[in-house]
């Protein structure tokens, strides 16, 4: 294998998702299932997967939500995986990181041999499969962490976690999806026998993989090197134009002057937005105006709208799904977009 990620034509459908947003600004969608590890546990906040890959997409417009439970194995993946996709009918990627507590005898469903998390995956897939197709939806599997917190009576060693990663490739090559090795890019520095048993990180749950803040960082820049080959570019970047946006919710035109008509303008590939709005409905995550796909962020932006009340002011967010909306509850008699601007 010349590099962690197997099968990246099998990523074709996600590829083809941002292709989709280079012409219509649609972001592609990214949703991650798997054990206690993409759950965050003993990771601070921050540095979850979900919460770096948009970090990483090369400013490509992406939606990434996930789904992490404790102490899981493929077991309980291959019952649940067709209660997935109802949940989330429009996922682009899905990536699935199962494994862990496979040789875990205290894991629900007990412990896993090798032949068992094959097929346990292999019937989570074909679940998937038979509502979403290969060309709808693209399923990368990833590898066993090296971030190993090892206590004998888990069973986690070096040789167990490749055992695994060997049956996820075997699972890849067999249903059509990418695997990303994670054990093996991070193996190249690590010759010795055992290394993963030597990895120095705090214990935490008794002895489960957890991957540590700094593991995660350069487990997503490696993937997202391979996920976003291409960085974004808006076509409204090309050259200067601007859009009449039209209030939602009850909002309009502050005092209904032309002067104060809400307006989003590109120009030299910045966005500003213009104009001043009275408010309809005033509570927290209101819609107030949907931008057109050419204006808006890779993802999703905060800023401060200034208000009629004196000293005050309220935050207004920009979605990379367009929408423009407060983000708490507000009191006064306007709200002015004059100071949005931000980097397409």
């Amino acid at each position: 294998m010349t590099d962690a990620l197997y099968g990246r034509d099998n990523l074709s459908a996600f590829y083809a998702a941002q292709v989709r947003a280079r012409e219509g600004g649609a972001a592609a969608k990214i949703h991650i299932v798997g054990d206690s590890k993409v759950a965050g546990v003993g990771v601070p906040n921050g540095y979850r997967l979900d919460q770096l890959l948009p970090v990483v997409a090369n400013g490509n417009p992406v939606v990434v939500t996930f789904s992490g439970f404790s102490g899981e194995n493929s077991h309980l993946w291959a019952g649940g995986a067709a209660a997935l996709i109802p949940a989330y009918p429009d996922i682009d990627l899905l990536i699935v990181n199962f494994g862990t507590n496979e040789h875990v005898e205290t894991s629900q469903g007990g412990p896993q041999a090798s032949y068992q998390t094959i097929g346990n995956h292999r019937a989570a897939i074909s679940a998937l499969r038979s509502v979403r197709s290969i060309s709808a939806m693209s399923i990368l599997l990833l590898g066993q962490t090296p971030c190993n917190n090892w206590q004998p009576g888990f069973d986690q060693t070096t040789d167990l976690m490749m055992s695994v990663n060997a049956a996820l490739l075997d699972v890849a090559r067999t249903c059509n999806c990418a695997y990303f090795d994670t054990t093996a890019l991070y193996q190249r520095a690590h010759s010795e026998a055992g290394w993963m048993e030597q990895v120095a990180v705090p214990q935490y749950g008794g002895g489960n993989v957890h991957p540590a803040a700094p593991f995660n960082l350069s487990l997503v820049g490696e993937l997202g090197r391979r996920l976003f080959p291409l960085p974004y570019s808006s076509q409204s970047s090309l050259g200067d134009s601007v859009f009449v946006l039209v209030p939602q919710n009850g909002w309009s035109a502050w005092g209904g002057q032309n002067g104060f008509v809400p307006k989003v303008r590109a120009k030299s590939g910045i966005v500003h937005l213009q104009g001043v709005l009275a408010p309809g409905t005033r509570d927290a995550g209101t819609v107030l105006a949907t931008l057109p796909p050419e204006y808006r962020p890779a993802c999703n932006k905060f800023f401060i709208g200034t208000t009629s009340n004196a000293g005050t002011a309220v935050e207004i967010q920009i979605l990379s799904t367009g929408e423009l909306r407060i983000g708490g509850q507000h009191s006064g008699s306007y709200v002015s977009l004059d100071s949005i601007s931000y980097l397409l």
